[in-house]
This record gives structure tokens, C-alpha cells and sequence, in this order.
């Protein structure tokens, strides 16, 4: 019996897409195709996929449409929006942790001191 063929993309294009893209590699239980990748940086997310031979896709949404399933590997800050993004579309999402939560969503207003300190 052929094994299932699953597409998937990257969004975001540093260190941890790099180990996500060699981690998909070694899957063996499906055929693991990286389609290509996505990032804000798009002089980085051009080198990541020449160095790969994947596609450079120009937008999200672009690489969300061609895929099964998003790695999600860009800054901590946007990790809620991309994988909210991706599951609406009907994807199955990687997420580097956090999704959300402590790291806060990079406003100015977040601080890790308002939470209610102990008391002895």
C-alpha cells in the first residue's frame, strides 16, 4: 500500500525552521513533503528555500493554500495569529511553544510582574 503523501510549510525562516525542515526529513511513516517556506524576512526566507530547493512562497496565506500542514516557527508574538490562521483554513498546525501566554503578545503593556505575587 502507497504511503500517504502530507505537504507542509514553514513560516518563518531562522533557526528553528531549520531543524523542522531536517526533522520532516526523517519522517518515515508518510511522505513528508516540504512545500516551501514563508517569512516576513524575505531575503532570508529566499536563501532558506534555494539552500533547500523548496519554494519562496510571498505571502502566508499563499503557503497556507498549498499545504496540509503549517510548521509554525516564526517569533513567539505571532505564533497565536499563525496557527488561529492556519487551523481556519483547515490545517493541521506544528506550533513552536508558547503559543501563547506568559511570553505575552509583544505589546508594551505586558509585563510578567502583574501577575499576583505569592504571599507567605
Amino acid at each position: 500500500m502507497p504511503k500517504k503523501t502530507v505537504r507542509s510549510g514553514i513560516i518563518g525562516a531562522g533557526f528553528s525552521a531549520s531543524f523542522h525542515y531536517e526533522a520532516a526529513r526523517r519522517v518515515s511513516t508518510v511522505n513528508a513533503e516540504v512545500v516551501g517556506v514563508f517569512a516576513t524576512d524575505t531575503d532570508q526566507a529566499r536563501t532558506y528555500a534555494k539552500q533547500r530547493g523548496v519554494r519562496c512562497f510571498e505571502t502566508r496565506e499563499e503557503l497556507i493554500d498549498a499545504v496540509d500542514l503549517v510548521h509554525v516557527c516564526a517569533p513567539v508574538a505571532v505564533h497565536e495569529e499563525i496557527t488561529v490562521a492556519a487551523l481556519e483554513a483547515g490545517r493541521d498546525v506544528i506550533c513552536e511553544k508558547p503559543l501563547t501566554g506568559y511570553c505575552g503578545d509583544g505589546s508594551e503593556g505586558f509585563h510578567g510582574d502583574t501577575f499576583p505575587k505569592e504571599t507567605a
